[in-house]
């Protein structure tokens, strides 16, 4: 593409691929491009000239460039923009690596990564992700195991998600960002993965290991926000440039910058950003974090400006995302992920914001409610497991157990479960069983197979010692083989709709009971869940067939293969008893119902 049609495509806010012409572009002869409008001057400085100032010069609308040979892989280099703010140096904003913390050189690189993958995204491409199994883990390398690169965390979680029946994971922080404690969140470079680990060769090496194993990738993505630190985008070139002017453009409760969404260079960029994740690093799916934030002119602030209806609805940011969506859906074979806690509608329809998932935030906060109750009182809580029904297939959603609700204060997933020690392995396996048989896609936060008493702490690697003492072993082996019995039978993931799925047991709140049928052509899933710690029977309507038990804890029937009964079939389940139950013979008669 000619350097015209970058910078008129760049301006226009419709250039999807900015980091192959602005930024550093590495070659026998290596260009420097930067965006700074309001700059007087620029010079670039760096180890391939000793440190001194070597003027860029400013071609057209802001663009500033210089070409020179000499600059090797490796080399450490940023600009010093001469605006009305004074001398500032800043780091590069495509920067395809950047050193990290209080190191905020960028560097010199290049995506050439020999991947090996290529069988793993021509079989990825020709799936339909609406019907296929989706149990996402979600990590964070720094805490998985202390220490680790990203070549040792490669080597030693792939074969730890296949094992362990997860189709995905789900990596926080990649981005790169000078501050661990925001684990991510407030990310300075878009376009480089964390030194922390390694490089970016090394980041790759990581996708790759894992799509060898068959697991997709999924990357937490920001584009709601970005901190103040003065090397970075922040005022770039003594402007707001990347960030709104005025209220608008700071996020105080945070204390971070909001992207000026109106501004096509600021579209492109971002873009560009989600663009080259894909492309480059063969991500399969982006989870698109705050995007609440990004929708509501008023979210978590007490002063903010309205839409020029009088709204509070962010009108450039939802076209934003719509684009965003429209771009990755048509020149990758990459999915989106929206983050949004509101009911905002359509977010994953293309008459919407045009997602391909969205998280279902109000499904875990009811359920993670029911389970921290008292068995004794969660018969006053029992909507909190059945009111998502109400709403799951107005959206295409993932249920998440995600690294929010293990942080500041919440406790882990087992220190929720109400009850003495035993009772709380048995709640949450309870709950988890209910979750996959749940309509919707699945995400589990790590250290929750472990069953870890402390909440996450992202300073400290998960408490794999647990494993020494037999609940914490039980556990493991229990999501195990449900997260494996989840890809494995097709009336668990194949049709998240009225169609595929039936209550069998919603109102025996008085017992804590639920049981349900997950249907698809012929094939039968039944799951039924006791939340009490006394043992129940549990009758269940269903057709004439056979049975067989796929997964089951505190069983208390010695058979559960048998043919059922002219009244339907009677499950006895000890103290937080679940079973799991499968068929692929063909009803031999109608539903009969139970007998009252």
């Amino acid at each position: 593409m000619e350097s015209s049609t970058y910078r008129y495509l760049f301006h226009q806010g419709t250039l999807y691929n900015a980091y192959e012409y602005l930024g550093c572009v590495w070659g026998e002869k290596t260009a420097f491009r930067v965006y700074a409008p309001s700059a007087h001057a620029v010079s670039v400085i760096g180890e391939f000239n000793g440190w001194k100032e070597e003027p860029l010069t400013l071609i057209e609308n802001g663009i500033w460039e210089l070409v020179r040979s000499g600059v090797n892989k490796g080399d450490e280099y940023k600009y010093v923009i001469y605006c009305e703010a004074g001398r500032l140096i800043k780091s590069d904003p495509y920067a395809k690596q950047t050193n990290t913390r209080e190191f905020t050189n960028s560097i010199v690189s290049s995506h050439d990564f020999e991947w090996t993958d290529g069988a793993y995204l021509r079989s990825r491409n020709r799936k339909n992700r609406w019907t296929a199994p989706m149990n996402i883990y979600e990590a964070h390398i720094g805490s998985w195991k202390k220490g680790y690169s990203y070549r040792q965390f490669a080597d030693e979680i792939a074969p730890y998600l296949v094992e362990m029946g997860f189709t995905h994971i789900e990596l926080m922080g990649i981005s790169e960002h000078p501050l661990d404690e925001s684990w991510g969140y407030q990310v300075t470079g878009y376009f480089s993965p964390t030194r922390r680990y390694g490089s970016n060769h090394d980041f790759a090496y990581l996708v790759d290991k894992l799509h060898s194993c068959g697991i997709g990738v999924i990357l937490d993505w920001v584009p709601a926000h970005f901190p103040k630190n003065a090397e970075a985008l922040y005022r770039f070139d003594g402007t707001a440039l990347f960030e709104r002017e005025g209220l608008m453009g700071e996020h105080k409760e945070w204390g971070t910058c909001c992207f000026d969404y109106a501004r096509p260079e600021v579209r492109s960029f971002l873009i560009s950003s989600a663009i080259m994740w894909i492309r480059q690093y063969h991500i399969d799916g982006l989870r698109v974090d705050a995007v609440s934030s990004m929708l509501y002119l008023d979210y978590g602030r007490t002063e903010w400006m309205p839409n020029e209806y009088g709204g509070n609805e962010n009108i450039q940011a939802i076209e934003f995302l719509r684009q965003l969506n429209y771009a990755v859906h048509k020149y990758t074979g990459a999915f989106t992920v929206a983050e949004e806690s509101t009911a905002w509608p359509n977010v994953t329809r293309d008459e919407g914001l045009g997602f391909d998932f969205k998280w279902n935030m109000g499904w875990m906060h009811d359920t993670l409610e029911y389970l921290s109750t008292d068995s004794l009182f969660r018969q006053y809580k029992h909507d909190k497991m059945t009111f998502s029904l109400t709403y799951a297939f107005s959206e295409n959603f993932v249920l998440p157990i995600s690294h929010d609700e293990v942080v500041y204060g919440k406790g882990s997933l087992l220190s929720k479960a109400a009850g003495e020690y035993a009772h709380k392995f048995g709640a949450v396996k309870a709950y988890l069983t209910m979750m996959y048989a749940h309509p919707g896609k699945k995400l589990l936060f790590m250290g929750s197979e472990l069953g870890q008493f402390d909440e996450w702490n992202a300073g400290a690697e998960l408490g794999w010692n647990l494993l020494d003492y037999p609940a914490h072993r039980e556990l493991k082996e229990y999501v195990k083989k449900l997260s494996r019995i989840y890809c494995k039978y097709k009336p668990l993931y194949m049709d998240d709709s009225w169609g595929g799925f039936e209550w069998k047991v919603v109102d025996d709140r008085s017992r804590n009971v639920f049981a349900v049928e997950r249907k698809w052509q012929g094939e039968s899933v039944i799951v039924a869940v006791n939340f009490s710690p006394v043992p129940r029977e549990v009758d269940i309507a269903c057709e004439r067939r056979r049975y067989r038990v796929l997964l089951a804890s505190a069983l208390l029937d010695e058979k559960c293969d048998s043919v059922p009964t002219e009244f339907g079939r009677r499950i006895r389940l000890g103290g937080y008893g679940t079973v799991v139950l499968y068929s692929k013979t063909p009803p031999k008669s109608k539903i009969i119902e139970i007998r009252k």
